[in-house]
């Protein structure tokens, strides 16, 4: 500092040294008031050292008072929790053990309930078993019986429809024969209308009937129809079962209509047959006789079957003999046409 002021001094002139010496008093008591400020401050911070300092060593002191305190505290809080913590685990120690003895005990009982289970179920099974033996055989035996009983049921089934069949023939023998449907049979003969018929029946109360249902037949076809007539005792040993249509030996007249009343009696199931009659019976007269119904029902299966098959054959026979019939006279009468 002493330099920053002589050496501008030594730059003035001998002249001015008496007004520098004024400012340089006024710049050095400046200069002391300054000093004296930094002096006085460097002093106040001394002192707020110093104050720091005792500050820094009373809270030093108190830090590690309250540090030791600390540890200590800690220390006793560590033990507290290690005391608080064997405890516990002694505890739950001891919980374990209890929950391991009642485990173990739970355990035996549940054993023991598993073993008398297991034997209660072997028992009941056993049971089981000879029950459904039992019941195995009671379903054998009754299946047997079932058997037994539907063999039976068939069997007897098999009699009844027997029975009925039998019946059925028996009432069918027995019954009067008929035309059926009058009106129907009568138009199945009016082409024939104008022919003449000649009726006789056996002594019998059914083929007189049936005669009297034919007479009506032929008498609503517009047939000429004589009798039925009562055939006498010496002659009706004669008469074949059944009804036999005929006309005269060798006489074309009548026979076209005869054949045709046969066939028509056969498509009702009435046993008839065609015939021929003795060379005196009247020209162009058709003879229709009346015996008793034919009755099967009392002869052997064999002996049915023979007679449905010649019966059979018969029939066969007049159908193709009404075909033949029928062009026979158509070509008669094609012939007869001609000039």
């Amino acid at each position: 500092m002493s330099q920053a002021i002589t050496t501008p001094t030594a730059n003035h002139s001998e002249g001015e040294r008496m007004p520098d010496i004024q400012t340089l008093t006024s710049a050095v008591q400046s200069l002391e008031r300054s000093a004296g400020l930094w002096n006085r401050a460097a002093l106040w911070l001394i002192a707020a050292t110093a104050i720091v300092a005792s500050l820094y060593f009373i809270v030093s002191w108190v830090a590690s008072k309250k540090s030791t305190a600390l540890q200590s505290a800690q220390a006793a809080l560590i033990h507290a929790k290690d005391e608080q913590l064997s405890r516990d685990l002694k505890v739950k120690d001891d919980k374990i053990a209890e929950t391991n003895r009642e485990a173990k005990r739970i355990e035996s009982e549940a054993n023991q309930k598993i073993a008398d289970t297991n034997k209660e179920t072997k028992r009941i099974e056993t049971e089981a078993q000879k029950e459904i033996a039992r019941l195995t055989t009671e379903a054998e035996t009754a299946r047997a019986g079932i058997a037994t009983a539907q063999a039976a049921a068939a069997e007897a089934t098999k009699e009844a429809q027997q029975a009925d069949v039998k019946r059925l023939e028996l009432e069918k023998a027995v019954a009067p024969r008929s035309t059926g449907d009058q009106a129907a049979f009568a138009r199945t003969l009016k082409e024939f209308s104008g022919t003449p018929v000649a009726i006789e029946t056996v002594n019998d109360f059914e083929a007189r009937r049936f005669a009297g249902q034919i007479a009506f037949v032929l008498a609503q076809a517009g047939w000429r129809v004589s009798g039925p007539f009562i055939i006498g005792d010496a002659e009706a040993f004669l008469v074949s079962e059944g009804v036999v249509v005929a006309t005269a030996v060798a006489r074309r007249e009548g026979q076209l209509a005869a054949v045709s009343l046969v066939v028509q009696l056969n498509e009702r199931d009435i046993d008839a047959n065609s015939g021929i009659r003795e060379p005196d019976f009247p020209e162009g007269v058709v003879s229709v006789r009346v015996g008793i119904k034919p009755t099967r029902y009392f002869e052997s299966r064999e002996m049915r079957q023979l007679y449905e098959r010649l019966r059979d054959e018969q029939r066969q026979r007049d159908r193709e003999s009404l075909e033949r019939l029928r062009r026979d006279a158509q070509m008669y009468e094609r012939l007869r046409r001609r000039p």
